[in-house]
């Protein structure tokens, strides 16, 4: 059990200034903003700073999906406002235009790869609050403010929530080339050298016989989508460089090749894991054999297991 993160005691310049940032937007927003009579809205731009300036290099703090949340959440707030008010008593219209705003919105957002949390907030505080051009207005300049601060000072910021236990708990998987949580380096795609990335990993379980290393694409056109299997790799390995394989079997991934396959370039972002399990047995299956008989033959012999989140393609420059 801990109190205090694991990085904080690497990184607590960071987690001063990147939490003041946070306090320099909020700040800017309550002078514009009538706190009385807009707080919903209050509440959604201040979630999205927390966002912004704890997780700067996440899918949900990337231009796309905070400028395309915020559209998506003032548009249906603004629809549902326009079109539910007045029709139902008072209790009732509030309920219904404030369920339905901010349910359309996760469902468009969701579906869009837009998902930003907070603005669902956006929409609900629309229906609930005053508003008028003027505020839609002001709500996407305070995300332009705190999208261009992020943009400003990103090289000396990192991602301060996303793992969620210090290295010492459970097995780990990690890269010194990215972060969890951040945007997958052109290099290890087929838009640059299509080389595999390097890992770490660590606190493999003593009675392992083996490990398993995949990477599924998470948002595949028709569903998941393997780029990458390895499997019977030796349970002592605690390091695979960039561009090489340690002793292992390669299965057959969904291009049909056995390989790495690097992530292919989309019109919008897609969610990659890279995951390592740990087994109790090798496992005997032919090489070059697809994701079905590899997670068969895994079965209830996995021990422990880590993952590593990565997204590529689609965003503008976030």
């Amino acid at each position: 059990m801990y109190v205090f993160d694991w990085k904080l005691r690497s990184n607590p310049v960071k987690y001063i200034a990147q939490s003041l940032l946070a306090v320099l937007s909020i700040g800017v927003i309550l002078l514009f903003l009538d706190l009385k009579v807009q707080t919903a809205i209050i509440a959604s731009l201040g979630a999205t700073a927390f966002t912004v300036f704890t997780r700067p290099r996440h899918f949900t703090s990337s231009c796309r999906t905070v400028l395309g949340g915020y559209a998506v959440g003032v548009a249906s707030g603004v629809v549902f406002d326009i079109y539910i008010r007045g029709f139902f008593p008072p209790p009732l219209e509030l309920i219904l235009a404030g369920g339905l705003a901010t349910g359309v919105a996760v469902f468009i957002m969701v579906s869009t790869n837009t998902e930003h949390p907070p603005a669902a907030g956006a929409a609900l505080g629309i229906v609930l609050n005053s508003w008028n051009i003027n505020t839609l207005v002001f709500i996407f300049s305070s995300v332009v403010m705190m999208l261009l601060l992020k943009r400003v000072c990103r090289r000396y910021m990192i991602n301060l929530i996303g793992e969620e236990h210090p290295p010492h708990m459970g097995m780990r998987l990690h890269s010194p080339a990215f972060a969890p949580g951040e945007r997958l380096p052109d290099k290890y795609t087929c838009f640059g050298e299509e080389v595999s990335p390097p890992f770490e990993i660590s606190n493999v379980p003593r009675e392992a016989e083996s490990l398993v290393l995949t990477l599924t694409d998470s948002d595949g056109i028709l569903g998941l989508r393997e780029h990458w299997l390895l499997w019977n790799i030796p349970p002592d390995t605690s390091e695979i460089r960039e561009g090489e394989l340690p002793p292992s079997v390669s299965g057959t991934n969904d291009f049909g090749r056995r390989a790495y396959v690097g992530p292919l370039p989309h019109s919008r972002p897609h969610r990659y894991v890279f995951r390592v399990y740990a087994l109790s047995r090798t496992l005997d299956i032919p090489p070059g054999s697809g994701i079905i008989k590899l997670e068969k033959a895994m079965g209830c012999h996995v021990l422990d297991k880590s993952s590593l989140r990565c997204f590529f393609g689609g965003e503008c420059g976030g």
